[in-house]
């Protein structure tokens, strides 16, 4: 179980290729509108630390144990760590249990990130993070969708795309 005023880091993979591939007739460049990959999608991994995990893990219904207090945090990549087709969470959408989270909302910031150079060297980057966070404020279920966007490796959007169905409880 999840402990009291912990955060639960929710990494979200997204199989940007692949999307591209199955739904690249079907564009919408209107964040309003995006397309839908469908619920229980295949092409969309999501993953916590094992004692967070209700059912789900790996899955795009991912399913997370939690505690009123808790800050919780959706962090989203391309399966390319975003070097080819880039992704990035773009909202989302409370299905059921509004009343026990706040709305997730996006925030950037810039984090020195270790890493080894060229020479095998331990060395240092700066990193824009953009994650998506909010606040358990009571027990019960939340259910929720998200809409990203894929963009090229220039940074140009190609599509906005939506997924739903996974869950939070506590």
């Amino acid at each position: 179980m999840a402990d009291p005023e912990k955060v639960i880091d929710i990494l979200v993979a997204i199989d940007a290729k692949s999307i591209m591939d199955q739904f690249g007739g079907q564009l919408s460049t209107d964040a309003k509108s995006p397309t839908s990959i469908g619920d229980g999608s295949k092409l969309v991994y999501m993953f916590v630390r094992w004692d967070e995990v209700i059912s789900g893990d790996g899955t795009s219904t991912l399913n997370v144990s939690n505690t009123p207090s808790n800050v919780i945090r959706w962090r989203g990549t391309s399966m390319t760590m975003n070097s080819q087709l880039g992704v990035t969470l773009h909202s989302c959408e409370l299905l059921q249990g509004d009343d026990k989270i706040s709305q997730p909302e996006a925030s950037i910031t810039e984090e020195q990130v270790p890493f080894l150079n060229r020479d095998g060297n331990p060395d240092k980057q700066t990193l824009t993070d953009l994650y998506f966070e909010s606040t358990s404020l009571g027990s019960g279920k939340v259910v929720y969708a998200y809409t990203f966007a894929i963009t090229d490796d220039e940074g140009k959007l190609l599509g906005y795309f939506k997924w739903g169905n996974p869950g939070i409880d506590s």
